[in-house]
C-alpha cells in the first residue's frame, strides 16, 4: 500500500486511490455492536462473526490497526457470546449453581428478617 492523501485514502499499488476501508468501518461497528449484544447471543454471536468477516478481510488494508482492534473487538464478542452460551446450558442443564442458590437463599432470609422487625408505620 502506498502513501496516504489527506481526506484517509490511499494510493495502491497501480496508483489508484482507494475509498477508506468499508470493511473496517462495518467490522468495528460490528465488533462495537456484538460486545453490547453478547448478553444475548442470537444477537451478539452473529453480529461478532460478520463483523470478524469483514475486519479480518481489511487487515491488509492501509489502515491495518484499526482492522486488528476491530479484530480483537469481534473476537471478544465471540468469546464473550459463546462462554454466555456455555454457562447458560451449564444452568439450566444442573439447575440453579450451588453458590447462586446459596446467595439467594441468604438474600431471602435476611429479606423476611428485615420485614419482621421492621415496624409498621401508622397512617
Amino acid at each position: 500500500m502506498g502513501a496516504f492523501i489527506s481526506n484517509g485514502s490511499a494510493m495502491n499499488k497501480e496508483g489508484h486511490l482507494e475509498k477508506p476501508g468499508r470493511y473496517i468501518i462495518i467490522g468495528l461497528i460490528c465488533g462495537l455492536a456484538g460486545l453490547l449484544f453478547w448478553l444475548i447471543p442470537p444477537l451478539g454471536f452473529p453480529t461478532s462473526l460478520l463483523g470478524l468477516f469483514f475486519a479480518g478481510s481489511a487487515i491488509k488494508s492501509a489502515r491495518k490497526k484499526i482492522a486488528i482492534f476491530a479484530t480483537i473487538l469481534c473476537a471478544l464478542g465471540v468469546l464473550l457470546s459463546v462462554a454466555n452460551v456455555g454457562i447458560g446450558i451449564y444452568v439450566y442443564t444442573t439447575g440453579k449453581p450451588k453458590v447462586l442458590k446459596e446467595w439467594l437463599d441468604h438474600a431471602l432470609a435476611e429479606g423476611e428478617k428485615q420485614r419482621v422487625h421492621t415496624p409498621q408505620r401508622q397512617k
